[in-house]
Protein backbone atom coordinates (compact mmCIF):
# COMPACT_ATOMS: atom_id res chain seq x y z
CA UNK A 1 0.00 0.00 0.00
CA UNK A 2 2.57 2.54 0.75
CA UNK A 3 4.52 1.97 -2.53
CA UNK A 4 1.47 2.19 -4.50
CA UNK A 5 0.73 5.98 -2.66
CA UNK A 6 4.23 6.75 -3.20
CA UNK A 7 4.16 6.22 -6.83
CA UNK A 8 1.13 7.67 -6.91
CA UNK A 9 2.07 10.68 -5.64
CA UNK A 10 5.51 10.69 -7.46
CA UNK A 11 4.05 10.60 -10.72
CA UNK A 12 0.69 12.30 -10.22
CA UNK A 13 2.11 15.76 -8.40
CA UNK A 14 6.27 14.73 -8.38
CA UNK A 15 6.25 14.80 -4.24
CA UNK A 16 8.68 12.30 -3.42
CA UNK A 17 6.91 10.76 0.54
CA UNK A 18 9.12 9.41 3.57
CA UNK A 19 10.44 6.19 2.14
CA UNK A 20 9.02 4.88 5.24
CA UNK A 21 5.59 6.13 6.43
CA UNK A 22 5.83 6.83 10.24
CA UNK A 23 3.69 4.37 12.95
CA UNK A 24 1.62 6.13 15.75
CA UNK A 25 -0.79 4.08 18.21
CA UNK A 26 -4.49 5.31 18.48
CA UNK A 27 -4.01 5.63 21.66
CA UNK A 28 -1.14 8.16 21.60
CA UNK A 29 -2.08 9.85 18.99
CA UNK A 30 -5.29 10.71 20.85
CA UNK A 31 -2.82 11.54 24.16
CA UNK A 32 -0.67 13.74 21.84
CA UNK A 33 -2.74 15.25 19.83
CA UNK A 34 -6.65 14.97 20.19
CA UNK A 35 -7.55 13.08 16.88
CA UNK A 36 -7.06 10.04 15.32
CA UNK A 37 -5.69 11.46 11.89
CA UNK A 38 -3.68 13.83 13.21
CA UNK A 39 -1.71 16.57 10.77
CA UNK A 40 2.05 15.90 12.05
CA UNK A 41 2.85 18.70 9.51
CA UNK A 42 1.63 20.63 12.70
CA UNK A 43 4.50 20.57 15.05
CA UNK A 44 2.18 21.52 18.37
CA UNK A 45 1.93 18.84 20.52
CA UNK A 46 -0.46 18.27 23.90
CA UNK A 47 0.89 18.23 27.70
CA UNK A 48 -0.57 15.65 30.27
CA UNK A 49 -0.93 17.96 33.52
CA UNK A 50 -3.52 16.52 35.25
CA UNK A 51 -1.07 15.33 38.07
CA UNK A 52 0.19 19.25 38.20
CA UNK A 53 -3.57 20.15 39.12
CA UNK A 54 -4.72 17.89 40.98
CA UNK A 55 -4.39 19.83 44.40
CA UNK A 56 -4.80 23.70 42.92
CA UNK A 57 -7.86 25.45 44.22
CA UNK A 58 -8.84 27.06 40.87
CA UNK A 59 -11.76 24.56 40.43
CA UNK A 60 -11.98 24.60 36.53
CA UNK A 61 -8.72 22.48 36.25
CA UNK A 62 -8.54 20.85 39.73
CA UNK A 63 -11.99 19.19 39.19
CA UNK A 64 -11.06 17.51 35.72
CA UNK A 65 -7.71 16.91 37.30
CA UNK A 66 -9.77 14.55 39.86
CA UNK A 67 -11.94 13.19 37.45
CA UNK A 68 -11.05 9.72 35.74
CA UNK A 69 -12.95 10.69 32.85
CA UNK A 70 -11.49 13.98 32.01
CA UNK A 71 -8.04 14.78 31.45
CA UNK A 72 -5.89 18.63 31.75
CA UNK A 73 -3.75 19.20 29.10
CA UNK A 74 -1.51 22.46 28.20
CA UNK A 75 -0.60 23.19 24.31
CA UNK A 76 2.82 25.13 23.52
CA UNK A 77 2.43 27.83 20.53
CA UNK A 78 5.76 28.99 19.99
CA UNK A 79 6.05 32.72 19.43
CA UNK A 80 2.27 33.17 20.14
CA UNK A 81 3.08 36.32 21.77
CA UNK A 82 3.50 37.97 18.48
CA UNK A 83 0.98 35.57 16.33
CA UNK A 84 -1.54 36.07 18.58
CA UNK A 85 -3.75 39.25 19.71
CA UNK A 86 -6.86 39.38 22.22
CA UNK A 87 -9.24 39.50 19.35
CA UNK A 88 -7.66 36.06 17.74
CA UNK A 89 -7.45 34.44 21.17
CA UNK A 90 -11.57 35.30 22.41
CA UNK A 91 -12.55 33.90 18.11
CA UNK A 92 -10.40 31.00 19.36
CA UNK A 93 -12.81 30.86 22.73
CA UNK A 94 -15.43 31.08 20.73
CA UNK A 95 -14.23 27.93 18.12
CA UNK A 96 -13.38 25.69 20.82
CA UNK A 97 -17.12 26.21 22.52
CA UNK A 98 -18.16 24.85 18.85
CA UNK A 99 -17.13 21.48 20.44
CA UNK A 100 -18.14 21.70 23.93
CA UNK A 101 -15.60 23.29 25.91
CA UNK A 102 -16.76 25.97 28.46
CA UNK A 103 -13.81 28.25 27.62
CA UNK A 104 -10.39 28.69 26.78
CA UNK A 105 -7.57 29.34 29.39
CA UNK A 106 -4.24 30.69 28.10
CA UNK A 107 -1.03 32.32 29.69
CA UNK A 108 1.17 34.46 27.75
CA UNK A 109 5.02 34.11 28.75
CA UNK A 110 6.42 38.08 28.82
CA UNK A 111 9.77 37.11 30.95
CA UNK A 112 10.73 33.75 33.14
CA UNK A 113 12.57 35.55 35.70
CA UNK A 114 9.82 37.80 37.11
CA UNK A 115 7.64 34.49 38.62
CA UNK A 116 4.38 35.47 38.51
CA UNK A 117 4.70 38.91 37.33
CA UNK A 118 6.25 37.78 33.98
CA UNK A 119 3.04 35.92 32.91
CA UNK A 120 -0.13 37.64 31.68
CA UNK A 121 -3.33 35.76 31.83
CA UNK A 122 -6.87 35.95 34.50
CA UNK A 123 -5.79 32.27 35.58
CA UNK A 124 -2.56 33.38 36.57
CA UNK A 125 -4.06 34.22 40.29
CA UNK A 126 -5.70 31.07 40.85
CA UNK A 127 -2.81 28.92 40.28
CA UNK A 128 0.26 28.73 42.57
CA UNK A 129 3.79 29.61 41.35
CA UNK A 130 5.33 26.26 41.42
CA UNK A 131 2.58 24.41 39.86
CA UNK A 132 2.93 27.17 36.48
CA UNK A 133 6.73 26.96 36.02
CA UNK A 134 6.05 22.58 36.35
CA UNK A 135 3.64 23.52 33.55
CA UNK A 136 6.12 26.02 32.19
CA UNK A 137 8.92 23.16 32.51
CA UNK A 138 7.10 20.55 30.82
CA UNK A 139 5.67 22.03 27.98
CA UNK A 140 9.23 23.78 27.24
CA UNK A 141 8.14 26.85 27.17
CA UNK A 142 10.10 30.14 26.57
CA UNK A 143 9.86 33.46 26.91
CA UNK A 144 7.29 34.91 23.91
CA UNK A 145 5.60 31.90 23.90
CA UNK A 146 1.63 31.20 24.41
CA UNK A 147 0.57 28.22 26.28
CA UNK A 148 -3.61 27.34 26.11
CA UNK A 149 -5.18 24.79 28.33
CA UNK A 150 -8.13 22.10 27.90
CA UNK A 151 -9.87 21.05 30.88
CA UNK A 152 -12.83 18.56 31.07
CA UNK A 153 -14.29 15.74 30.11
CA UNK A 154 -11.37 13.82 27.67
CA UNK A 155 -13.79 13.23 24.63
CA UNK A 156 -14.45 17.36 24.73
CA UNK A 157 -11.18 18.32 25.83
CA UNK A 158 -9.89 15.44 22.63
CA UNK A 159 -12.36 17.07 20.36
CA UNK A 160 -11.91 21.34 21.43
CA UNK A 161 -7.97 21.12 21.13
CA UNK A 162 -7.54 18.88 18.49
CA UNK A 163 -9.51 21.14 16.39
CA UNK A 164 -7.90 24.15 18.00
CA UNK A 165 -4.37 22.72 17.18
CA UNK A 166 -4.95 22.11 13.81
CA UNK A 167 -6.45 25.35 12.98
CA UNK A 168 -3.59 27.49 14.63
CA UNK A 169 -0.97 25.66 12.18
CA UNK A 170 -3.58 26.12 9.43
CA UNK A 171 -4.12 30.02 10.37
CA UNK A 172 -0.41 30.56 11.39
CA UNK A 173 0.87 28.37 8.89
CA UNK A 174 3.30 26.29 11.55
CA UNK A 175 4.53 23.32 9.25
CA UNK A 176 7.50 21.36 9.94
CA UNK A 177 6.76 19.70 6.25
CA UNK A 178 5.19 19.42 3.64
CA UNK A 179 3.61 16.02 4.31
CA UNK A 180 3.36 13.87 6.75
CA UNK A 181 1.86 10.40 5.77
CA UNK A 182 1.08 8.53 9.10
CA UNK A 183 -0.34 4.87 9.86
CA UNK A 184 -2.50 4.94 12.62
CA UNK A 185 -2.94 1.35 14.39
CA UNK A 186 -3.96 -0.40 17.86
CA UNK A 187 -7.58 1.33 17.26
CA UNK A 188 -10.02 -0.06 21.02
CA UNK A 189 -12.00 -2.96 19.41
CA UNK A 190 -15.41 -1.58 21.21
CA UNK A 191 -16.56 2.25 21.57
CA UNK A 192 -18.77 2.99 24.12
CA UNK A 193 -22.55 4.47 23.34
CA UNK A 194 -25.51 5.16 25.67
CA UNK A 195 -24.12 2.45 27.90
CA UNK A 196 -23.75 0.02 25.12
CA UNK A 197 -20.30 -1.29 23.23
CA UNK A 198 -20.23 -0.56 19.16
CA UNK A 199 -17.43 -2.06 16.93
CA UNK A 200 -15.87 1.07 16.37
CA UNK A 201 -14.64 -0.24 12.67
CA UNK A 202 -17.28 -2.75 11.57
CA UNK A 203 -18.35 -5.90 13.68
CA UNK A 204 -15.72 -8.21 11.20
CA UNK A 205 -12.59 -6.72 12.49
CA UNK A 206 -10.32 -9.49 14.47
CA UNK A 207 -9.69 -8.42 17.92
CA UNK A 208 -6.05 -8.90 19.35
CA UNK A 209 -6.39 -11.68 21.88
CA UNK A 210 -5.32 -14.53 23.09
CA UNK A 211 -8.08 -16.82 23.58
CA UNK A 212 -11.74 -16.90 23.70
CA UNK A 213 -12.12 -16.02 26.68
CA UNK A 214 -10.06 -12.31 26.68
CA UNK A 215 -13.48 -11.02 25.13
CA UNK A 216 -15.53 -11.67 28.55
CA UNK A 217 -13.02 -10.49 30.69
CA UNK A 218 -12.55 -6.62 29.61
CA UNK A 219 -13.96 -5.96 26.72
CA UNK A 220 -13.83 -1.97 27.09
CA UNK A 221 -9.93 -2.31 27.06
CA UNK A 222 -9.77 -4.62 24.23
CA UNK A 223 -7.66 -3.35 20.94
CA UNK A 224 -8.54 -4.18 17.28
CA UNK A 225 -6.81 -5.62 14.17
CA UNK A 226 -7.60 -2.09 12.18
CA UNK A 227 -5.49 0.70 10.76
CA UNK A 228 -5.92 3.53 8.89
CA UNK A 229 -3.47 5.67 6.42
CA UNK A 230 -3.14 9.08 7.14
CA UNK A 231 -1.77 12.37 5.55
CA UNK A 232 -1.89 15.75 6.24
CA UNK A 233 -4.76 15.49 8.69
CA UNK A 234 -7.12 13.15 6.22
CA UNK A 235 -7.70 9.66 6.83
CA UNK A 236 -6.84 8.07 3.07
CA UNK A 237 -7.53 5.17 3.93
CA UNK A 238 -8.62 1.92 6.24
CA UNK A 239 -8.73 -1.44 6.83
CA UNK A 240 -8.45 -4.48 9.21
CA UNK A 241 -7.63 -7.98 9.37
CA UNK A 242 -10.60 -9.78 9.38
CA UNK A 243 -12.12 -12.58 11.67
CA UNK A 244 -11.00 -15.97 10.11
CA UNK A 245 -11.99 -17.62 13.38
CA UNK A 246 -15.53 -19.08 13.74
CA UNK A 247 -15.71 -19.17 17.48
CA UNK A 248 -14.21 -15.06 17.59
CA UNK A 249 -17.12 -14.35 15.36
CA UNK A 250 -20.09 -15.92 16.91
CA UNK A 251 -19.02 -15.14 20.42
CA UNK A 252 -21.76 -13.13 21.83
CA UNK A 253 -24.32 -12.76 18.58
CA UNK A 254 -25.07 -16.48 19.57
CA UNK A 255 -25.26 -15.95 23.01
CA UNK A 256 -27.92 -12.84 22.43
CA UNK A 257 -30.05 -14.97 19.77
CA UNK A 258 -29.72 -18.27 22.87
CA UNK A 259 -31.12 -15.84 25.33
CA UNK A 260 -33.95 -14.83 23.07
CA UNK A 261 -34.35 -18.67 22.44
CA UNK A 262 -34.61 -19.63 26.10
CA UNK A 263 -36.68 -16.78 27.43
CA UNK A 264 -39.47 -16.26 25.07
CA UNK A 265 -41.60 -13.39 24.49
CA UNK A 266 -42.65 -11.30 27.58
CA UNK A 267 -46.46 -9.92 26.87
CA UNK A 268 -46.72 -6.71 28.89
CA UNK A 269 -49.72 -3.76 28.30
CA UNK A 270 -48.57 -0.57 27.34
CA UNK A 271 -49.92 1.30 30.56
CA UNK A 272 -47.73 -1.04 32.93
CA UNK A 273 -44.70 -0.49 30.63
CA UNK A 274 -45.23 3.20 30.80
CA UNK A 275 -45.57 2.45 34.96
CA UNK A 276 -42.14 0.34 34.82
CA UNK A 277 -40.56 3.34 33.13
CA UNK A 278 -41.95 6.25 35.52
CA UNK A 279 -40.71 4.30 38.12
CA UNK A 280 -37.26 2.86 36.99
CA UNK A 281 -35.03 5.89 38.43
CA UNK A 282 -33.26 6.28 35.12
CA UNK A 283 -32.96 9.63 33.61
CA UNK A 284 -34.43 9.74 30.09
CA UNK A 285 -34.05 12.41 27.25
CA UNK A 286 -37.68 12.33 26.26
CA UNK A 287 -40.33 12.57 29.65
CA UNK A 288 -42.32 9.45 30.32
CA UNK A 289 -46.08 10.00 30.98
CA UNK A 290 -49.17 7.84 29.56
CA UNK A 291 -50.32 8.75 26.23
CA UNK A 292 -46.62 9.48 24.38
CA UNK A 293 -45.55 7.43 21.63
CA UNK A 294 -42.16 5.25 23.28
CA UNK A 295 -38.74 6.26 22.48
CA UNK A 296 -36.42 4.03 21.66
CA UNK A 297 -34.46 4.81 24.67
CA UNK A 298 -37.40 3.56 26.54
CA UNK A 299 -37.99 0.46 24.32
CA UNK A 300 -34.34 -0.66 24.79
CA UNK A 301 -34.42 0.10 28.58
CA UNK A 302 -37.89 -2.49 28.68
CA UNK A 303 -36.24 -5.28 26.79
CA UNK A 304 -32.16 -4.56 27.94
CA UNK A 305 -32.90 -3.79 31.33
CA UNK A 306 -35.86 -4.37 32.98
CA UNK A 307 -36.78 -8.07 31.46
CA UNK A 308 -33.42 -8.46 30.23
CA UNK A 309 -35.68 -10.16 27.41
CA UNK A 310 -37.79 -9.48 24.39
CA UNK A 311 -40.70 -7.82 24.99
CA UNK A 312 -44.38 -7.54 23.37
CA UNK A 313 -46.04 -4.45 24.01
CA UNK A 314 -49.69 -4.42 23.44
CA UNK A 315 -53.22 -2.28 23.92
CA UNK A 316 -51.43 1.62 22.94
CA UNK A 317 -53.24 4.81 23.28
CA UNK A 318 -55.72 5.34 19.99
CA UNK A 319 -54.31 8.64 19.63
CA UNK A 320 -50.62 7.67 18.83
CA UNK A 321 -51.70 4.86 16.01
CA UNK A 322 -53.52 5.01 13.12
CA UNK A 323 -57.45 5.51 12.19
CA UNK A 324 -57.62 1.71 10.82
CA UNK A 325 -56.43 -0.21 14.55
CA UNK A 326 -59.54 -1.70 16.16
CA UNK A 327 -60.63 0.39 19.38
CA UNK A 328 -60.57 -1.55 22.34
CA UNK A 329 -63.51 -1.49 24.80
CA UNK A 330 -61.79 1.25 27.15
CA UNK A 331 -62.55 3.57 24.17
CA UNK A 332 -58.79 4.63 25.51
CA UNK A 333 -56.45 2.40 23.49
CA UNK A 334 -56.48 0.40 20.54
CA UNK A 335 -55.07 -3.71 19.50
CA UNK A 336 -51.87 -2.50 18.26
CA UNK A 337 -48.79 -4.01 19.52
CA UNK A 338 -45.00 -3.80 19.19
CA UNK A 339 -42.44 -6.41 19.69
CA UNK A 340 -39.08 -5.49 20.84
CA UNK A 341 -35.98 -7.09 21.00
CA UNK A 342 -32.42 -6.26 23.18
CA UNK A 343 -29.95 -4.88 21.36
CA UNK A 344 -32.36 -2.97 19.16
CA UNK A 345 -35.66 -2.24 20.03
CA UNK A 346 -38.74 -2.18 18.16
CA UNK A 347 -38.53 -4.89 15.61
CA UNK A 348 -42.02 -5.72 14.27
CA UNK A 349 -45.08 -3.72 14.46
CA UNK A 350 -49.05 -4.84 14.00
CA UNK A 351 -52.49 -4.63 15.19
CA UNK A 352 -55.91 -5.72 14.49
CA UNK A 353 -57.96 -3.82 11.75
CA UNK A 354 -61.08 -2.10 13.20
CA UNK A 355 -63.79 -4.49 10.62
CA UNK A 356 -66.62 -2.55 12.11
CA UNK A 357 -67.74 0.62 10.10
CA UNK A 358 -69.42 2.70 12.31
CA UNK A 359 -66.85 2.79 14.64
CA UNK A 360 -64.04 3.34 11.66
CA UNK A 361 -66.20 6.16 10.23
CA UNK A 362 -66.12 7.71 14.02
CA UNK A 363 -62.31 7.45 14.08
CA UNK A 364 -61.81 8.89 11.12
CA UNK A 365 -63.58 12.13 12.00
CA UNK A 366 -61.54 12.14 15.20
CA UNK A 367 -58.42 11.98 13.05
CA UNK A 368 -60.15 14.79 10.32
CA UNK A 369 -59.64 12.10 7.15
CA UNK A 370 -61.90 12.49 4.57
CA UNK A 371 -64.22 9.70 3.98
CA UNK A 372 -64.65 10.06 0.33
CA UNK A 373 -60.88 10.36 -0.06
CA UNK A 374 -60.67 6.84 1.67
CA UNK A 375 -64.23 5.57 0.32
CA UNK A 376 -62.61 2.49 -1.21
CA UNK A 377 -61.18 1.25 2.08
CA UNK A 378 -64.64 2.16 3.77
CA UNK A 379 -66.12 -0.45 0.78
CA UNK A 380 -64.35 -3.13 1.99
CA UNK A 381 -66.05 -2.69 5.37
CA UNK A 382 -69.19 -1.78 3.84
CA UNK A 383 -69.70 -4.58 1.83
CA UNK A 384 -68.80 -7.19 4.22
CA UNK A 385 -65.15 -8.47 6.22
CA UNK A 386 -64.25 -10.58 8.99
CA UNK A 387 -61.90 -10.07 12.02
CA UNK A 388 -58.47 -9.50 10.72
CA UNK A 389 -55.06 -8.69 12.37
CA UNK A 390 -51.41 -7.45 10.21
CA UNK A 391 -48.05 -6.45 10.98
CA UNK A 392 -44.93 -4.96 9.40
CA UNK A 393 -41.64 -6.62 9.78
CA UNK A 394 -38.45 -4.25 10.10
CA UNK A 395 -36.68 -6.93 7.56
CA UNK A 396 -33.27 -4.71 7.58
CA UNK A 397 -33.44 -4.87 11.58
CA UNK A 398 -33.65 -8.40 11.71
CA UNK A 399 -30.88 -8.84 9.60
CA UNK A 400 -28.63 -6.95 11.25
CA UNK A 401 -29.92 -8.63 14.60
CA UNK A 402 -29.48 -12.22 13.87
CA UNK A 403 -26.23 -10.99 11.75
CA UNK A 404 -24.25 -8.93 14.08
CA UNK A 405 -23.97 -6.20 11.61
CA UNK A 406 -24.97 -2.96 13.66
CA UNK A 407 -25.55 -0.36 11.35
CA UNK A 408 -28.57 -0.96 9.28
CA UNK A 409 -27.36 1.24 6.15
CA UNK A 410 -25.34 -1.98 5.58
CA UNK A 411 -28.19 -3.76 5.00
CA UNK A 412 -30.74 -1.73 3.20
CA UNK A 413 -30.47 -2.76 -0.62
CA UNK A 414 -31.79 0.25 -1.98
CA UNK A 415 -31.71 2.89 0.77
CA UNK A 416 -34.96 5.16 0.61
CA UNK A 417 -32.73 8.78 1.14
CA UNK A 418 -33.01 11.83 -0.43
CA UNK A 419 -31.97 11.94 -3.77
CA UNK A 420 -31.55 8.33 -4.15
CA UNK A 421 -34.16 7.72 -6.14
CA UNK A 422 -35.71 9.60 -9.35
CA UNK A 423 -39.26 8.57 -8.70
Amino acid sequence: MEKMIRGLFDSVIDVQLDPQFQVMTYADAMDKYGSDKPDLRIPLEFVNIKEDMQNEEFKVFSGPANDPESRVIAMRVPEGNEKLTRKQIDAYTKFVGIYGAKGLAYIKINSLTQGKEGLQSPIVKNISEETLFNVIEKTGAKEGDVIFFGAGKTKIVNDSMGALRAKIGEDFEIFSKDWAPLWVIDFPMFEKDDNRLYAMHHPFTAPQIDSIADLDTNPEKLLSRAYDMVINGYEVGGGSIRIHKQDVQSKGLIEKLQNVVDKGFVRVEYTEAVEILKQCGQSFEYPVEWGIDLQSEHERYLCEKHFNAPVVIMNYPKDIKAFYMRLNDDGKTVAAMDVLVPGIGEIIGGSQREERLEVLDQRMQEMHIDKEVMGWYRDLRRYGTVPHSGFGLGFERLLGYITGVPNIRELIPFPRTPGSAKF
